[in-house]
């Protein structure tokens, strides 16, 4: 019996881009918990935490789909928050 391995990607047949493969990442990268000033880094990598955040929030508040988000207390956003941020607005 020959043994398989199947990255996610490959089950839910998403293919790995190639700048997701070049750093190592898959479609599973989007399945984690981001804290919410890591996640605004990300697209904005050249600010401080707070000015990222705070342009980060801006970019959610403008987007219908993803203002609540914008607005919670919590400070972590979940699997499903961060792929819904992902569609909306892009990877970063």
């Amino acid at each position: 019996m020959q043994n398989t391995t199947s990255t996610p990607a490959q089950v839910f047949g998403h293919a790995e881009s190639m700048s997701d493969q070049v750093i190592g990442r898959t479609e599973s990268s989007s399945l984690q918990v981001f804290g919410r000033t890591e996640l605004a880094l990300q697209y904005f990598p050249r600010l401080t935490p707070r000015s990222a955040w705070q342009k980060f929030r801006a970019l959610l508040i403008d987007d219908p789909t993803t203002a609540p988000l914008a607005r919670q207390s919590r400070r972590t956003f979940m699997p499903a928050e961060v792929s819904l941020i992902y569609r909306s607005l892009g990877r970063p």
